[in-house]
């Protein structure tokens, strides 16, 4: 040890060894020597003999510190799949209760009379011909199944050994079980019995926790306040459903045992066939729902029927690339042949849905910012100019490359645009406020007012109408013939970032809140809603075989079916995704990053790749 720390150390270590020669008898003497030795030790060693030991002691705390680290994540990694392992656990269970519930209700079931011989005991030979007079007739052998049989009075159900009437009792839990496809349950019977003996204790009007009054059929339809509490037709997305089924926490009922299998079955049910109180309205909310079914069919089989347009005689141009990596903004697939176009150097570039190139079309615009296709695959449109001082659309022929128009004359960069063929309309919006429609020789049949920036468009697929999204997170979707408002469709939390028309009767949305949303143009209802992004979702694509793709700023690609069932996600890609777009089939999809790469993602691999790089930097 250094000096200065010798002579501060060495009068106390002095006087504790007198201390303790002083306080021992005689005979511990050799103690006292050894004890005075290891002192004079301790005086002779160095800062770096201490700093060394202090350092090797505190690497040691560390290695410590971390494997307890490591340990704690290992728990809770191991925890989450406990959870998952108990939930499926939990499904399990349910369905095996279920069946013993099915169980019984077929053993008191009447079954038909056996052949005397068979109560005999007495096998007849396989090979003896049947006798028609002595076989029972087939109507009669059938009468029972068409029969439900009611629950019965007595000998209340069991559930896991409990009297299922504490579980939202045995009415309720027998009438889902003997519900067939054709029966409607109605609140007042089926549901409002169960909400009595479960939920109105805590929901009621005096007392309605959550702001949710469960004691009439109007209190449960107008919901509470912590989300949509029963959306017609869509359990999944009615909040009542996913707390009694125990998919989404709080479960309920609260600080209670789970209700039974057979009556979440029976709730279920209910909302599935319109959550209604009568059977007039239930059967009417069937009605509608097929008509919606069969109209998205018949738009689906106009469009198959529809002759595919792809570039067949596209002049000779060179490709020219960006020097540095820029934001791909901006991607787009034909609705009628496996084309893809990209915004390039004062060019749209084309691709086969292989990404194989196709060519490039000269553009005129400064920067091309947004690129798309008419709904009819017939024209492509680019729209883009010079911020803050000129903005315009430029439209082509998709088969031979020829401009077809140049439409617009703005005081900034359109933020969005969209082209309808078959009527000869530009769509255009952005910092002005207004959805602009043109005729392609660019007088205005209308502008539609928005109460902050126009982000997105669409047309209808027969042209008729325009969905326009904007920055207060409202979709309007205006009547092209006349110019007026038709519809408000109103529910994102933030900016409306894309739109997309399925047909003509629905649009997709996806928003600033993360969210994707069908709507139902005609009635102006949420058809179904997805969480799909831990962030701004940022676009939407539509597949040949109508599968919906979005992606956002958790640079992740989403995938669903029409009716909004989840498909595949892929892993994040560690940057924003501004684009998305589907290959030549709905198994892979395209989504363009900040880097400007361009990312394929395959459904089926759950695969994700970096291809097409898309500045002569990369």
């Amino acid at each position: 040890m250094g000096t200065t720390m010798q002579r501060r150390l060495l009068p106390w270590l002095g006087a504790l060894a007198i201390a303790c020669g002083a306080g021992l008898r005689a005979q511990e003497q050799p103690a006292v020597d050894r004890l005075q030795q290891l002192l004079r030790d301790l005086a002779t060693l160095d800062d770096k003999t201490w700093a060394a030991r202090l350092q090797q002691l505190e690497q040691q705390a560390k290695a410590s510190a971390d494997e307890a680290a490591k340990l704690r994540a290992q728990a809770t990694a191991i925890e989450q799949q406990a959870q998952q392992k108990d939930a499926a656990t939990k499904k399990l269970r349910d369905e095996i209760e279920q069946l013993k519930q099915l169980q019984a209700l077929a053993q008191k079931l009447p079954r038909p009379e056996a052949p005397a011989a068979d109560k005999a005991g007495a096998a007849a030979p396989a090979a003896a011909p049947k006798d028609p007079a002595k076989e029972p007739p087939k109507e009669a052998a059938k009468e029972p199944a068409k029969t439900p049989m009611p629950a019965p009075a007595s000998a209340p159900a069991k559930n896991g050994g409990k009297d299922a009437s504490k579980d939202g009792g045995a009415a309720p839990a027998m009438a889902a079980v003997a519900a067939t496809a054709d029966a409607v349950v109605l609140f007042e019977r089926d549901i409002a019995p169960v909400f009595e003996q479960n939920c109105v204790a805590c929901h009621d009007a005096s007392d309605s926790k959550g702001g949710l009054d469960l004691t009439s059929f109007a209190g449960a339809r107008k919901g509470g306040g912590s989300g949509r509490t029963i959306v017609p037709g869509e359990p999944d997305q009615s909040r009542l459903f996913l707390l009694i089924a125990q998919k989404e926490r709080p479960f309920m009922p609260k600080d209670a045992d789970p209700l039974p299998a057979a009556t979440v079955a029976t709730i279920k049910r209910w909302i599935e066939q319109g959550a209604a109180e009568h059977e007039a309205a239930a059967r009417a909310f069937a009605a509608e729902r097929q008509q919606a079914v069969a109209a998205v069919a018949a738009d689906a089989a106009a469009s198959t029927d529809a002759q595919a347009v792809f570039p067949a005689d596209l002049p000779a141009v060179a490709v020219k690339l960006p020097p540095r990596p820029a934001a791909l903004k901006s991607i787009a697939r034909s609705p009628r042949a496996a084309v893809l176009a990209l915004p390039g150097v004062q060019q749209v570039l084309l691709f086969d849905a292989a990404l194989h190139p196709l060519g490039a079309l000269p553009c005129e615009l400064a920067h091309v910012d947004t690129v798309g296709f008419s709904a009819d695959g017939a024209t492509l449109f680019a729209a883009g100019g010079e911020p803050g001082r000129s903005g315009a659309v430029v439209a082509w022929d998709v088969r031979t490359g020829a401009a077809v128009a140049t439409c617009g004359s703005e005081r900034d960069v359109p933020l969005c645009a969209a082209v309808d063929r078959a009527h000869d309309l530009v769509a255009l919006g952005g910092s002005s406020k207004r959805a602009r429609v043109l005729h392609l020789d660019g007088s205005e049949r209308f502008a539609g007012k928005h109460d902050d920036f126009v982000l997105s468009l669409s047309f209808a697929a027969d042209g008729a109408l325009l969905a326009a999204g904007d920055r207060t997170g409202a979709v309007l979707v205006w009547e092209t013939a006349s110019g007026r408002l038709g519809q408000s469709l109103l529910g994102h939390a933030g900016a409306v970032n894309a739109v997309a028309f399925r047909g003509s009767k629905q649009v997709l949305s996806a928003g600033q809140d993360g969210t994707v949303r069908m709507w139902d143009v005609a009635a102006g209802k949420e058809q179904w809603r997805q969480n799909a992004h831990q962030g701004p979702a940022l676009a939407l694509a539509l597949g040949p075989d109508d599968r919906v793709a979005s992606c956002g700023s958790d640079g992740r690609i989403r995938v669903f079916t029409a009716q909004g069932k989840p498909v595949a996600q892929s892993p994040p890609v560690g940057d924003w995704l501004y684009c998305v777009a589907f290959g030549a089939s709905g198994e892979v999809v395209f989504a363009g990053d900040w880097q400007g790469r361009l990312h394929c993602f395959e459904l089926k691999g759950k695969k994700l790749s970096a291809t097409v790089p898309l500045s002569t930097a990369q």
